[in-house]
């Protein structure tokens, strides 16, 4: 397969330094960067999969300790530190 590559200059002379260095012909060494660089193949996970990595990992969670919502606790734990008397520290 013939495939045709439009390059700005410096991004040729580039190549071409590279490809100098390792003593191989600019072609050959821009198919060899090509199979060298295959793309990884990508699968986004699905929330199901995504919830269950963080419940493996043991990450901490607000409903683990309290099935309030969090928006609630957040509140309370403001509430809290608003009534702290700083005094006695």
């Amino acid at each position: 397969m013939t495939l045709t590559i439009d390059l700005v200059p410096e991004q040729q002379a580039a190549l071409e330094v590279e490809a100098t260095e390792r003593g191989l012909a600019l072609p050959e060494f821009v198919r060899l960067r090509l199979l060298q660089s295959k793309p990884k193949a990508r699968r986004d996970k699905t929330p199901a999969e995504i919830a269950a990595v963080w419940k493996a990992s043991g990450l901490p969670s607000v409903y683990a300790r309290d099935p309030r919502d969090a928006n609630v606790i957040a509140q309370e734990l403001r509430a809290n530190a608003e009534r702290r008397d700083w005094s006695e520290e």
